[in-house]
């Protein structure tokens, strides 16, 4: 991480890409403690092929909740 200020847009366009291009690869691994909870939760959805449900998806993050979600709901 760069020690300082980006001088314009540029700069803070590519710093804000690496910041998250970093974070996106380890994020789900290294939030636990505020993502506790959320496999067992995902498990106990009443989900099905045959639910006329649909997800929507908001504040996606890495997209893992949909993903593992995604399969049980093929209507989206």
């Amino acid at each position: 991480m760069k020690d300082r200020i980006a001088s314009n847009r540029e700069e803070q366009v590519a710093g804000i890409q690496s910041y998250y291009a970093f974070q996106a690869k380890i994020y789900d691994a290294t939030r636990w403690t505020f993502l506790y909870g959320r496999q067992s939760l995902l498990q106990h959805l009443p989900l099905s092929p045959q639910s006329p449900a649909r997800i929507l998806e908001v504040g996606c993050g890495t997209g893992v909740n949909l993903w593992r979600t995604g399969p049980k709901v093929p209507a989206g």
